[in-house]
């Protein structure tokens, strides 16, 4: 018998029975209006390589920077960093809702909104980045991310997170708390440039 989390790990459409299991990407500009956005569906293990490779060949744009004579490409997020949040919220997602995983882009920052709850009483949201014992939501996802190779160990996530961030002189992300989401913002090493929208659909339908 085919479990719900054997369903949305391995499944080949898992959206046709649980339909908030996907994630949604979106660019906004300064001024909050959404200008375009992907959906990255199929199984959990196929969208966690899919996401990433959107978000630094279609949304970051890195920035060239120079070592003595050796170029350098800087994105406004060292890839890792993002890894580990994508993967945080895919993990611990209410699947119950039907709002996916979304996470937006602005020029400046970037910010995942994940539905779902936080276990305030078992990790202190000031603890998140220090060693605390893990509490995952959905703990056989969490098991088979982990075998997959996605999850180093349970609980280590925002801990190496917090830790690239010092050496990276980022900002730790900001989280923001409500009794049905849980949002984590990261400002960007170097601002994204500016879209070129000729030929681009605008969404904001999609959004109001």
């Amino acid at each position: 018998m085919v479990t719900n989390a054997g369903l949305l790990l391995f499944g080949k459409s898992p959206q046709n029975v649980i339909p908030g299991a996907f994630v949604k990407i979106a660019y906004f500009s300064d001024d909050g209006t959404p200008l375009f956005q992907d959906e990255v569906n199929g199984p959990l293990v196929q969208q966690i390589p899919k996401v990433m490779d959107i978000l630094y060949s279609k949304y970051f744009r890195s920035e060239i920077q120079f070592l003595g004579v050796q170029r350098v490409e800087v994105p406004p997020i060292p890839e890792i960093i993002m890894r580990e949040l994508v993967v945080n919220a895919i993990c611990h997602k209410e699947y119950a809702s039907s709002i996916p995983v979304t996470i937006k882009l602005y020029r400046r920052k970037v910010s995942i909104i994940n539905p779902g709850t936080w276990p305030e009483e078992n990790v202190p949201v000031s603890k998140v980045f220090e060693d605390h014992f893990p509490d995952p939501h959905n703990p056989h996802i969490a098991l088979a991310l982990y075998k997959c190779g996605f999850v180093e160990s349970y609980g280590s996530g925002l801990v190496k997170v917090g830790n690239i961030c010092k050496t990276s002189h980022l900002p730790l992300p900001v989280f923001h708390i409500t009794p049905k989401f849980v949002e984590i913002s990261l400002d960007m090493l170097n601002p994204t440039p500016e879209f070129d929208y000729s030929g681009t659909t605008i969404i904001a339908d999609m959004f109001t």
